[in-house]
Protein backbone atom coordinates (compact mmCIF):
# COMPACT_ATOMS: atom_id res chain seq x y z
CA UNK A 1 0.00 0.00 0.00
CA UNK A 2 1.38 3.10 -1.24
CA UNK A 3 -0.02 6.75 -0.46
CA UNK A 4 0.92 8.96 -3.46
CA UNK A 5 0.87 12.84 -3.34
CA UNK A 6 -1.89 14.99 -3.88
CA UNK A 7 -2.44 16.07 -7.47
CA UNK A 8 -1.61 19.74 -6.35
CA UNK A 9 2.09 18.65 -4.91
CA UNK A 10 2.39 16.50 -8.19
CA UNK A 11 1.89 19.36 -10.34
CA UNK A 12 3.75 21.87 -8.34
CA UNK A 13 7.09 19.14 -8.61
CA UNK A 14 6.72 18.49 -12.35
CA UNK A 15 8.06 21.73 -13.10
CA UNK A 16 11.22 21.51 -10.85
CA UNK A 17 11.70 17.43 -11.12
CA UNK A 18 13.36 16.83 -14.49
CA UNK A 19 12.41 13.28 -14.33
CA UNK A 20 8.54 13.78 -13.37
CA UNK A 21 6.97 13.26 -17.02
CA UNK A 22 9.04 16.04 -18.68
CA UNK A 23 5.85 18.44 -18.17
CA UNK A 24 7.02 21.33 -20.48
CA UNK A 25 4.10 24.02 -18.56
CA UNK A 26 3.22 22.70 -15.03
CA UNK A 27 0.46 25.37 -15.05
CA UNK A 28 -1.34 22.92 -18.11
CA UNK A 29 -1.25 20.37 -16.02
CA UNK A 30 -4.41 18.61 -15.00
CA UNK A 31 -6.03 15.89 -12.26
CA UNK A 32 -5.91 13.82 -15.37
CA UNK A 33 -2.23 14.18 -15.88
CA UNK A 34 -0.87 13.60 -12.49
CA UNK A 35 -2.63 10.52 -12.45
CA UNK A 36 -0.67 9.57 -15.97
CA UNK A 37 2.57 10.69 -14.06
CA UNK A 38 1.73 8.42 -11.33
CA UNK A 39 1.24 5.46 -13.54
CA UNK A 40 4.27 6.00 -15.71
CA UNK A 41 6.62 6.28 -12.34
CA UNK A 42 5.11 3.04 -11.57
CA UNK A 43 5.27 1.61 -14.76
CA UNK A 44 9.12 2.61 -14.87
CA UNK A 45 9.68 0.97 -11.40
CA UNK A 46 8.21 -2.18 -12.27
CA UNK A 47 10.09 -2.26 -15.93
CA UNK A 48 14.02 -1.85 -14.08
CA UNK A 49 13.05 -4.65 -11.17
CA UNK A 50 12.07 -7.26 -14.48
CA UNK A 51 15.13 -6.20 -16.00
CA UNK A 52 17.00 -6.51 -12.46
CA UNK A 53 15.27 -9.99 -12.11
CA UNK A 54 15.87 -11.33 -15.53
CA UNK A 55 19.46 -9.85 -15.06
CA UNK A 56 20.03 -11.69 -12.42
CA UNK A 57 18.50 -14.91 -12.86
CA UNK A 58 19.77 -15.16 -16.99
CA UNK A 59 15.57 -14.31 -18.19
CA UNK A 60 13.97 -12.89 -20.88
CA UNK A 61 10.40 -11.59 -20.74
CA UNK A 62 7.86 -10.08 -18.46
CA UNK A 63 8.07 -10.59 -15.19
CA UNK A 64 4.25 -9.62 -14.22
CA UNK A 65 1.06 -11.35 -15.81
CA UNK A 66 -1.37 -8.54 -15.29
CA UNK A 67 -1.08 -4.77 -16.02
CA UNK A 68 -0.39 -2.20 -13.09
CA UNK A 69 -3.45 -1.18 -11.50
CA UNK A 70 -4.60 1.09 -8.71
CA UNK A 71 -7.09 1.18 -6.47
CA UNK A 72 -8.42 4.43 -4.00
CA UNK A 73 -8.45 3.67 -0.12
CA UNK A 74 -11.50 5.68 0.25
CA UNK A 75 -12.00 5.10 3.75
CA UNK A 76 -10.33 4.18 7.05
CA UNK A 77 -11.88 1.05 7.19
CA UNK A 78 -10.70 -0.30 3.96
CA UNK A 79 -7.38 0.90 4.48
CA UNK A 80 -7.58 -0.79 8.30
CA UNK A 81 -8.57 -3.86 6.17
CA UNK A 82 -5.96 -3.82 3.37
CA UNK A 83 -3.05 -3.71 5.75
CA UNK A 84 -4.16 -6.68 7.32
CA UNK A 85 -4.50 -8.30 4.45
CA UNK A 86 -1.46 -7.21 2.87
CA UNK A 87 0.13 -8.62 6.25
CA UNK A 88 -1.45 -11.83 6.65
CA UNK A 89 -1.42 -12.46 2.18
CA UNK A 90 2.09 -15.04 2.98
CA UNK A 91 0.15 -16.91 4.94
CA UNK A 92 -2.93 -17.36 3.15
CA UNK A 93 -0.52 -18.36 0.21
CA UNK A 94 1.11 -20.78 2.59
CA UNK A 95 4.49 -18.89 2.34
CA UNK A 96 5.16 -19.20 6.16
CA UNK A 97 2.88 -20.83 8.46
CA UNK A 98 2.16 -17.49 10.71
CA UNK A 99 2.40 -14.33 8.97
CA UNK A 100 4.52 -13.00 11.47
CA UNK A 101 7.32 -14.71 10.43
CA UNK A 102 7.55 -13.85 6.84
CA UNK A 103 10.77 -11.75 6.41
CA UNK A 104 9.04 -9.56 3.52
CA UNK A 105 6.87 -7.45 5.96
CA UNK A 106 6.31 -4.34 7.26
CA UNK A 107 4.49 -5.99 10.54
CA UNK A 108 7.62 -5.95 12.34
CA UNK A 109 8.74 -2.23 11.63
CA UNK A 110 5.34 -1.58 14.07
CA UNK A 111 7.39 -2.65 17.07
CA UNK A 112 10.51 -1.17 16.10
CA UNK A 113 12.18 2.13 16.91
CA UNK A 114 14.86 2.07 13.98
CA UNK A 115 14.06 4.86 11.09
CA UNK A 116 11.16 3.49 8.48
CA UNK A 117 9.26 5.24 6.09
CA UNK A 118 7.07 3.87 7.44
CA UNK A 119 4.25 6.21 8.72
CA UNK A 120 4.04 3.82 12.05
CA UNK A 121 2.32 6.32 14.21
CA UNK A 122 -0.36 7.69 11.92
CA UNK A 123 -0.97 3.99 10.34
CA UNK A 124 -1.30 2.87 14.58
CA UNK A 125 -3.83 5.32 14.83
CA UNK A 126 -6.17 4.09 12.42
CA UNK A 127 -6.27 0.96 14.48
CA UNK A 128 -6.46 2.68 17.96
CA UNK A 129 -2.55 2.21 18.89
CA UNK A 130 -0.88 -1.21 18.93
CA UNK A 131 -2.73 -3.53 21.03
CA UNK A 132 -5.77 -2.64 18.92
CA UNK A 133 -3.54 -3.16 15.97
CA UNK A 134 -2.39 -6.60 16.75
CA UNK A 135 -5.69 -7.63 18.21
CA UNK A 136 -7.36 -6.17 14.87
CA UNK A 137 -4.51 -8.45 12.85
CA UNK A 138 -4.72 -11.59 15.14
CA UNK A 139 -8.56 -11.39 15.09
CA UNK A 140 -10.63 -13.75 12.26
CA UNK A 141 -9.99 -13.10 9.20
CA UNK A 142 -13.00 -11.82 7.03
CA UNK A 143 -13.26 -10.98 3.16
CA UNK A 144 -13.61 -7.50 4.00
CA UNK A 145 -14.67 -7.19 0.56
CA UNK A 146 -10.96 -7.10 -0.12
CA UNK A 147 -11.79 -10.59 -2.40
CA UNK A 148 -13.41 -8.20 -5.41
CA UNK A 149 -9.65 -6.83 -5.54
CA UNK A 150 -7.79 -10.14 -5.85
CA UNK A 151 -5.97 -11.25 -8.47
CA UNK A 152 -5.62 -14.53 -8.74
CA UNK A 153 -3.14 -16.63 -10.84
CA UNK A 154 -2.81 -20.05 -11.90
Amino acid sequence: MIRTRSAAEIISNAGRVSNAGRVSNPADVVNDVASRLISRSFGTLFNSYAQAINKVYCRTGGLFEEPFRRIMVDSEGYCCGLVRYIHRNAQKHQFVSDFRDYPHSSWNAFFSNAPSKLKREEALGWFGGLDAFVQFHLGEFPSDGLSRYEIEMD
